[in-house]
């Protein structure tokens, strides 16, 4: 690792408190933390941090500003410390970071406008709580926009983990696909543990069968791609079990729609791996959208 860096957070949220974690771990010198509420340091950066009075960073001099706020927050906080810490971030080489998904650096124009670089850090995980034992970067996948050489992607492999980069234009599209790929995940996976328990399945079993079938899943896309890793009734062509899914959920109408927005979603995969079968899967859209 080059020369450790000096880290200030501003927020004190889930994910900021992991990651700064994590860049103490990594040998990094969180010094200084800003809060809009009045909370104390927690973690394992606690005894070395300062906590500001204000936004302006002051004394504590840090090489790295980590933005950790809500999304609807990280405009306002850019703003409020470009107009009360502009001149002090003139003529340095401070990098400012945020961790949103959804938002790219754009957002932070106000301090690059002072001079400051600015880029995006996502963590490809879920914090449901704080992680403060430094591992919290540790084999993740990190989407970064790194406009400072690789000073971003220098930082996360430092902790362990693994960036990539993503376009600021079509950062939406990404964190779509993050959104899709875990939270829907887990409401479907809800949804079906709830199915797997009227059928008399024991509960405590539940998790384990659903996970090693959607672990087997996941090995399959990875190894073969979605379109050819596809099985199950719609890659069958099984009207007759489509029909009998359908009817089971006919006591609850919003799982239902789900099923049948999801089976055309998979329904055009089918498609893509076995276009010989059109005329079947023809019968099957049709069948999808009818009332």
């Amino acid at each position: 690792m080059s020369s450790p860096e000096r880290i200030a957070v501003y927020g004190l949220s889930r994910a900021g408190c992991s990651v700064a974690g994590a860049l103490s771990g990594a040998g990094h010198d969180v010094v200084a933390v800003w809060n809009r509420s009045d909370v104390g340091v927690p973690g394992p950066f606690a005894d070395g941090a300062c906590v500001l009075d204000s936004i302006h960073p002051g004394d504590a001099d840090p090489t790295v500003i980590l933005i950790a706020v809500s999304d609807d927050a990280i405009g306002e906080v850019a703003g409020q410390l470009a107009r009360d810490a502009g001149t002090w971030l003139a003529g340095r080489e401070t990098l400012v970071v945020h961790l949103s998904g959804c938002l790219s650096r754009e957002v932070l124009s106000p301090v690059s406008e002072c001079g400051a670089a600015t880029g995006s850090l996502h963590p490809l995980r879920s914090f449901d709580q704080p992680i403060q034992d430094g591992s919290a970067l540790r084999d993740v996948w990190c989407a970064v926009e790194d406009v400072a050489g690789d000073r971003l992607s220098a930082l996360v492999k430092s902790c362990g983990g693994h960036p990539f980069p993503v376009n600021s234009g079509s950062k939406r599209d990404y964190h779509l696909a993050a959104a899709m790929s875990s939270n829907f995940l887990t409401a479907l996976l809800g949804v079906a543990g709830e199915r797997m328990a009227r059928a008399g399945v024991d509960g405590e079993l539940i998790p384990r069968i659903i996970s090693d079938l959607v672990r087997g899943t996941l090995d399959n896309v990875v190894e073969r791609g979605a379109a050819e890793a596809l099985t199950g009734p719609i890659a069958r062509g099984d009207i007759d079990v489509i029909e009998q899914h359908l009817a089971t959920l006919e006591d609850d109408p919003e799982a239902q729609e789900a099923y049948r927005v999801l089976a055309g979603l998979t329904l055009s995969l089918a498609e893509r791996a076995h276009p010989e079968r059109r005329d079947l899967h023809e019968r099957l859209r049709r069948r999808l959208c009818s009332s």
